[in-house]
C-alpha cells in the first residue's frame, strides 16, 4: 500500500512516493497499484502487471497546485484544513448548487429523483479531518433527509465485513 506516482513529461518522466514532490513539473502521471512495475526511461513508460503482461494505465491529470498539498504558513496541517473549508466547500460544491442556491446539481451522475429515493442507508468511509467532516454530515443527513448514515475510518474498513447492498450509497 505504498503509492508510486509517474511523472509524465516531454522529454523526462519522473518517479516520486507522492504528488506533491513531482506538481511542479507535471500534472500528468500514472499512480501504480500494488504488484505493478514500471520502466521508466526519459521518453517512455511503460507498465506492467506481476505477470509482466503490460498494463494500459490511464493518465491522472493533478488539477490542484502544490501550495494545496502545503502548510501555507500554518503550524499544522489541521489548522490550515480548518481555515481552508469554506474555500473548500466553495470549489466542491459551487458548480453543483442551482443559482437559487436550494438544489443540489450533480449532472454527471445521471441519477434521477427515484434513484436517489431508492437508497436506503448511506456509508461514509474517510480517514482524519474527513472522517470528522463525515460525522457532521452523518447528522445533518440523518435529520434532514431521515436516512440512516455510518461513518466508518477508512483504514479499519478494509478489513471490515460490511452490510451493504445495492440500496447503500457509499461516499
Amino acid at each position: 500500500e505504498n503509492p508510486l506516482v509517474i511523472g509524465l513529461g516531454k522529454g523526462e518522466n519522473f518517479v516520486a512516493s507522492d504528488i506533491p514532490a513531482i506538481i511542479n513539473y507535471t500534472r500528468d502521471t500514472y499512480i501504480l497499484s500494488d504488484g505493478e512495475l514500471a520502466i521508466v526511461t526519459r521518453d517512455n513508460v511503460s507498465v506492467f502487471d506481476r505477470e509482466g503482461k503490460p498494463v494500459d494505465k490511464e493518465v491522472f491529470h493533478v488539477n490542484w497546485n502544490a501550495e494545496a498539498a502545503e502548510k501555507g504558513g500554518y503550524e499544522h496541517f489541521m489548522l490550515k484544513e480548518i481555515h481552508d473549508q469554506p474555500k473548500a466547500v466553495r470549489d466542491t460544491f459551487g458548480t453543483h448548487i442551482s443559482e437559487d442556491g436550494k438544489t443540489a446539481i450533480f449532472n454527471e451522475l445521471n441519477w434521477t429523483a427515484e434513484d436517489v429515493a431508492a437508497f436506503n442507508k448511506i456509508l461514509i468511509v474517510a480517514c482524519g479531518t474527513a472522517y470528522h467532516a463525515g460525522l457532521v454530515t452523518k447528522q445533518y443527513i440523518e435529520n434532514l433527509a431521515r436516512i440512516p448514515v455510518n461513518v466508518e475510518i477508512a483504514s479499519e474498513y478494509r478489513y471490515s465485513n460490511p452490510l451493504t447492498d445495492d440500496k447503500t450509497l457509499c461516499i
